[in-house]
């Protein structure tokens, strides 16, 4: 019985984990607004932000949803906004 229940807790769990993590690809859509609309400032921080958004579509790409989360929140700082 404490497989069964043991087994049942791992399936949830990988189960859930997708949906817990969020998704990338929106919250790169969100960041593209955010870049947007400071574009007009050619700031080191702007291109700083594109770059760091680059990456994170990459590591999005490649199924790295966590580096890329890492990735749009350094590039929100780099644009001084809060996570």
């Amino acid at each position: 019985m404490k497989k069964i229940w043991f087994l049942g807790a791992i399936i949830l769990m990988l189960s859930a984990s997708p949906v817990l993590a969020g998704d990338c690809q929106s919250e790169i859509a969100n960041l593209d607004a955010q870049i947007e609309s400071q574009a007009d400032q050619a700031s080191g921080a702007v291109k700083e932000a594109a770059y760091m958004r680059d990456e994170a579509e990459k590591a999005c790409s490649a199924g790295n949803e966590q580096e890329a989360q890492e990735l749009v929140a350094m590039a929100r700082l780099a644009l001084g906004l809060s996570n």
